[in-house]
């Protein structure tokens, strides 16, 4: 079909590139993230079941892997849910209220003129805020609900395709599950890195906001939920950080500048260290620098927005990997 394996490569390429454009356009993010992390966990726990001595019968193994990958995908929405649930909006407000309250004593007249004047305005403008994003507000509602209903169908089909025992015979066919597995490879790779990377920068976040800071006199509203951000946006390589950091300064800053300026001296030790280690992180997961990620996310939110940026990560280890590949083949081949 092809004179030459360049062209065959950049048909590939083509073929991959326009299957994200189409997931991404048709907004099915959730369903492909839902799926994959599905797909990845039953295999695991067929996989383990395989290797014991006595093996279990099939229909519990299937039922173990699909237990297993339902659970996993309910925990992560529900976590989700509860993190929002978990927000205190009067105690925010009042911490709210409190800070500006705290800056129109630090700040110079010019300045003090452009915040509020205190609780009767702070209250009337997020009342008019509200108003006026009443129709964004019930879209993204919508969109939420839209959004974890493809995921759980996205996770059944993975489920129900793990369980599928598939042998191409054609080339053509065989090659697209090549594809595939390679898809869930660099998917597996991203959120394996990701999640440790995840679960140390919440660590220590949860140490300093739980532990550090209470010692120090400051007690910071949300503080459990913070934590919380912390790990499901760093998920996001890169702008997770970014993510969670402001939300926290922004947080402390409504306690006092001082609590402000030692959460981001904080922050920026911790990242300074962070650094080294995720590069070791990143780079024996999936290969692939810091920069290679951001400049893959920025390109991909510019043209799509959040699911774009969501999806770059997998979306660029899955087409470099393909390329490194077939360059491997080409150079093995005499």
């Amino acid at each position: 079909m092809f004179a030459s394996r360049p062209q065959r490569l950049l048909f590939e390429l083509l073929a991959a590139a326009s299957a994200v454009f189409v997931v991404i356009h048709s907004h099915l993010v959730p369903a492909l993230l839902g799926g994959l992390v599905a797909y990845i966990i039953s295999c695991s726990v067929q996989s383990s079941a395989q290797r014991r001595r006595h093996r279990w019968p099939q229909w519990v193994t299937y039922s173990l892997a699909a237990v297993a990958a339902l659970a996993s995908i309910t925990a992560l929405i529900g976590g989700v849910f509860a993190a929002f649930r978990s927000v205190d909006i009067a105690g925010l407000s009042v911490s709210v209220i409190k800070g500006l309250e705290a800056l129109h004593l630090m700040l110079p007249p010019a300045l003090e003129n452009y915040l509020p004047a205190g609780s009767g305005s702070v209250q009337a403008a997020l009342a008019g805020f509200v108003s006026s994003k009443s129709e964004m507000i019930r879209g993204a509602g919508m969109g939420i609900l839209h959004g974890t209903v493809h995921t759980i169908i996205g996770a059944v089909v993975g489920l129900m395709l793990s369980f599928e025992k598939i042998c191409p015979a054609h080339p053509a066919a065989l090659r697209i599950a090549e594809m595939a597995s390679g898809l869930v490879l660099a998917f597996r790779g991203v959120m394996v890195a990701q999640a440790k990377i995840s679960a140390i920068n919440a660590t220590l976040t949860g140490i300093f906001l739980l532990g550090v800071m209470p010692l120090l006199g400051f007690q910071l509203p949300l503080a459990k939920s913070l934590v919380l951000l912390t790990f499901v946006v760093g998920l996001l390589p890169v702008l997770g950080n970014l993510i969670s950091n402001s939300a926290i300064t922004l947080v402390a800053l409504l306690v006092s500048p001082v609590a402000a300026a030692i959460a981001l001296a904080f922050l920026v030790v911790v990242h300074k260290l962070e650094y080294f280690l995720n590069a070791r992180i990143v780079g024996g997961e999936i290969g692939a620098k810091a920069w290679e990620l951001l400049l893959a996310m920025l390109v991909a939110e510019a043209s799509f927005g959040i699911p774009g940026l969501v999806v770059a990560p997998v979306a660029y280890v899955w087409l470099r990997d393909m390329t490194v590949a077939d360059n491997a083949a080409e150079a093995g081949s005499p």
